[in-house]
């Protein structure tokens, strides 16, 4: 169950720049812009690692898809598709 605020998003695809991976996926709760405080670090469900917001880059025309960098943190530095991000 994922807690009220939170965001919650389905990786689409990945792609690595330097230390930072950009992340496309599908929202599947809640929004960066619905939060009373900022979202900053994510957790992947698979995994347990740990993410730190750095950039959204663009704003996508489909509603249900965002693209944001993330910088690893902690854990594991695995991301796939198909993986769920989880706003901390």
């Amino acid at each position: 169950m994922i807690e009220r605020g939170r965001m919650k998003l389905e990786i689409l695809a990945t792609l690595t720049v330097q230390d930072t991976i950009l992340v496309t996926g599908k929202l599947l709760s809640n929004d960066l812009f619905e939060r009373g405080k900022p979202i900053i670090y994510f957790t992947c469900v698979e995994t347990g690692g740990r993410w730190k917001l750095t950039a959204i880059p663009f704003t996508e025309p489909n509603e249900q898809v965002r693209s944001i960098g993330l910088e690893h943190v902690e854990g594991s530095k695995n991301l796939e598709i198909g993986y769920t991000l989880i706003s901390d």
